[in-house]
């Protein structure tokens, strides 16, 4: 026994751990969705490529132990390239460092002189070799523990609800949230485009809603203003409001990805569908063409040649100016919308045997600006340098196609649902190319509500999106949940 741990210990395999480490941690945030064909998929692709790494190390290498370490260190920062971002981003004096566009070189250069570094040791990494193995092994057991917990954990849940009789009779209606990004208010579009929008409005009056046109959101960055809209209060803390403080937006995401109101529908029973921009626990973001990632996406999502692959063409797009590339993402952006509609409408139902909170975000009328107000394709227009007269034309035309959209896709929803749905229909902010006018233009959104029995919640003057959800979920739920002052985040 003591001669097989010892051979353990000194075995020159330690990164064979740290991939199953990497596969099982993944595992463990999307059990039940994922085959065990795709995690010994992921193994083979992953131990094939440090297979590569070791062999072409080996030939440099002084040593073959120094070799194995070094595929470790490469391995590390290969998979979990994602990971170690998002904690740099946590700490605000290096948060920007955490940028891609920085990490991405910084990471490839610890690799480089890593490699360098290696290649000129003479002597063996045995005590290395042996706490990589320990560290790598007892992790793994963690991991895979914590598994073995959740499965048990799981099966049990399921028999105490499939014996438990529940003592709520309620009728619990579906909840669809629609999120219009960067939809500017009807007073807005007065006071900055002298464009009347009752037509809209009154559309959706007559379909049942209550339109708030006082409305305004804290915040006038997307990532900010869901984080508020979704936890019910502002983000403490979170430093200037831009997408360049990474540490800020850090702490965005992670607060979408943890939101309280997604927690309250899931206590009350309900199903969580994401089709949006944002991961929230277990229920990952629509990436890609595909809506949702799915199978081994789940995991490799985290690694470097994913997050590369997956921004490259933004990156490219942006900085080297590539208008072909910048068209290809426009029409990517275009399908996404559709496919995210579609599938709302395609799960749509009266009655569902477990009630649904449905979070829908379209980007529209928000760039790229796709349409004009007859439905035309106007998407060569939009690439290339615009005006902002330009600009400002092109946003009111695919506002004005998102009205249209927008009102054929409710009168779908409510006859699907049988008018038994509440729907929620609002903006995360207002036109944030309005800011060279006025700041406040920047936080004039658009907030409508459609409530199957109406009681009078909703019908206030102003309200500000932070306290959207209070109201509702403590109508809904009897969440006895206090309104928050409102107020506008504008730096």
């Amino acid at each position: 026994m003591v001669k097989f741990i010892n051979g353990i210990l000194n075995s020159r395999w330690h990164f064979i751990w740290l991939i199953l480490f990497f596969i099982l941690h993944g595992y463990a945030g999307y059990i039940g969705l994922l085959s065990f064909t795709d995690l010994l998929i992921l193994f083979a692709e992953y131990c094939l490529l440090a297979a590569i790494i070791y062999f072409i190390s080996k030939r440099f290498f002084k040593e073959a132990l120094n070799a194995a370490v070094y595929t470790s260190l490469f391995m590390l920062v290969f998979l979990f390239f994602e990971d170690l971002r998002i904690f740099t981003a946590k700490w605000k004096w290096i948060a920007p460092v955490s940028a891609l566009k920085f990490f991405f070189p910084l990471s490839v250069m610890v690799l480089v002189a890593g490699f360098f570094f290696f290649k000129r040791i003479s002597t063996t990494l045995k005590k290395i070799t042996n706490f990589l193995n320990i560290i790598f092994l007892v992790y793994l057991f963690i991991d895979g523990a914590g598994i073995m917990f959740k499965l048990i954990s799981s099966d049990i849940k399921k028999n105490k609800e499939n014996t438990a009789v529940s003592s709520d009779t309620r009728v619990k209606p579906p909840v669809y949230f629609i999120l219009l990004d960067e939809y500017l208010g009807s007073k807005g579009l007065k006071e900055y485009f002298n464009y009347d929008n009752s037509w809209f409005e009154n559309k959706l009056m007559q379909n049942g809603f209550s339109v708030i046109t006082n409305t305004k959101s804290n915040y006038h960055y997307t990532v900010f203003s869901m984080a508020s809209i979704l936890n019910m209060d502002y983000i403490k803390d979170m430093g200037e409001q831009t997408v360049y403080n990474q540490y800020g937006y850090y702490k965005a995401t992670l607060g979408i990805r943890q939101n309280e109101v997604c927690k309250i529908f899931e206590k009350q029973g309900y199903e969580i569908v994401n089709y949006s921009d944002f991961d929230i626990e277990a229920h990952p973001a629509g990436q890609g063409y595909h809506l949702l990632p799915s199978g081994r996406a789940l995991i490799s999502n985290r690694t470097m040649y994913y997050q590369v692959k997956k921004n490259l063409p933004y990156f490219l797009a942006r900085y080297a100016k590539f208008t072909g590339m910048a068209n290809d993402l426009a029409e990517r952006s275009i399908e996404i919308n559709e496919q995210r509609l579609n599938k709302t409408l395609e799960a749509a139902k009266p009655v569902l045997q477990k009630p649904s909170f449905t979070y829908l975000h379209l980007n529209m009328p928000h760039v790229p600006y796709a349409f004009d107000s007859s439905g035309n394709n106007v998407l060569q227009q939009w690439v290339g340098k615009l005006t902002q007269k330009q600009k400002d034309e092109m946003y009111l035309q695919y506002l004005i196609y998102t009205n249209k959209k927008i009102a054929g896709f409710i009168d779908s929803l409510q006859a699907k649902t049988n008018h038994k749905a509440v729907i929620i229909l609002m903006s995360d902010h207002g036109y944030r190319e309005a800011l060279h006018k006025t700041l406040a233009l920047a936080h004039e959104n658009f907030f409508a509500i459609y409530q199957p029995q109406p009681n009078g919640a909703f019908q206030k003057d102003s309200i500000t999106s932070v306290n959207t959800f209070r109201i509702l979920l403590s109508n809904l739920f009897n969440e006895n949940l206090p309104l928050v002052k409102d107020s506008l985040v504008l730096k």
